[in-house]
């Protein structure tokens, strides 16, 4: 008979749903780093990782990237109007998936995730400028004020839903906090959180 030990086995988690069960990993994601979304912030992340589960596995590392970038920034400011909230959203959410589900991908693609970090927060910081405007006072402004603002952390949450390895995690979560605060650069695809959320 050998001695080796049989791996301990995956524990299985119970949810009713997507959306119930991508609530409790992030709302223990956030705890672990000390954060606490507004409600309305966390349903919206919720949505986005709901929609983003739906996707094609074949084209979930793509996410409409057929562009650098800075260069889909570029055509939301000229866009203008509701086609550039649309397309700040959908820059902003791309980077945030990126940088939370895809960081090893970046780095093995030479592509800095600082780059898409900055590119995100900026996105998310003019839809909340926008939305100020638009809806004073409203929900959406201060979703994406705080998207912008916590991009950071909120993506290492996502790193801890995904499950991507904890390299040097102490270092990461530190320099997130000193770099929410920077300003981003100016310089895709991902589902549109539903119901609450949508901008038509």
């Amino acid at each position: 008979m050998s001695d080796d030990k049989a791996p301990s086995p995956t524990p299985i988690q119970h949810a009713s749903s997507l959306l119930e069960f991508f609530r409790d990993e992030l709302v223990a994601a956030c705890r672990q780093l000390g954060i606490t979304p507004s409600p309305h912030t966390e349903a919206y992340v919720v949505q986005l990782l709901d929609g983003f589960s739906r996707l094609d596995p074949a084209h979930r590392d793509e996410l409409g990237f057929t562009r650098p970038a800075a260069f889909l920034y570029g055509d939301a400011v000229e866009a203008g109007g509701d086609r550039g909230l649309e397309s700040y959203r959908r820059l902003g959410d791309a980077c945030l998936v990126h940088c939370g589900f895809f960081a090893p991908t970046l780095e093995r693609r030479g592509m800095s995730e600082r780059y898409y970090h900055q590119i995100g927060s900026g996105a998310y910081q003019r839809l909340g400028e926008l939305f100020g405007h638009k809806q004073p006072g409203g929900a959406l402004a201060q979703i994406f004020k705080e998207l912008s603002h916590q991009f950071g952390l909120l993506s290492q949450a996502l790193k801890r839903v995904a499950g991507v390895p904890e390299r040097d995690q102490e270092l990461e979560v530190m320099l997130a906090r000193l770099s929410r605060e920077q300003p981003a650069e100016p310089g895709v695809v991902v589902p549109s959180p539903r119901g609450l959320f949508d901008m038509d």
